[in-house]
């Protein structure tokens, strides 16, 4: 049980095992963020050309940043766990849960202005 005055009260350790299957998730995930960020770019610039309306561009560039906040939440996971010697739950299913869902909101919006700039 932790110290009553330790700053992570409160919070639940995680087994090497719990640990270990995040890590692989989260790596999988920057994998596809990396990938999905470089692909959207590309298409836009070159698919899509400079004729798409202004909400298309508003709504690339916000998928952009969501999908930069998945990558920098995601190296945030996997820094808590190389620079702890104890890993705790909370820190490290926050950065994973930010990671996730701001992927799946990033890519929802990459679908729907592709969808639109090649209609």
């Amino acid at each position: 049980m932790a110290d009553p005055g330790s700053p992570d009260r409160g919070t639940k350790a995680l087994g090497d095992d719990s640990v270990a299957k995040l890590a692989d998730a989260v790596k999988q995930l920057l994998t596809l963020a990396s990938a999905a960020l470089t692909l959207s770019v590309v298409f836009f610039k070159d698919v899509a050309g400079g004729h798409v309306s202004q909400s298309v561009r508003r709504d690339m560039r916000i998928s952009w940043v969501l999908m930069l906040v998945s990558i920098v939440a995601g190296l945030a996971a996997l820094f808590t766990i190389v620079n702890s010697n104890t890993v705790r739950g909370g820190v490290l299913r926050g950065c994973a849960f930010v990671q996730q869902l701001a992927f799946v909101l990033s890519f929802a919006g990459f679908v729907g202005a592709a969808w639109v700039s090649i209609k």
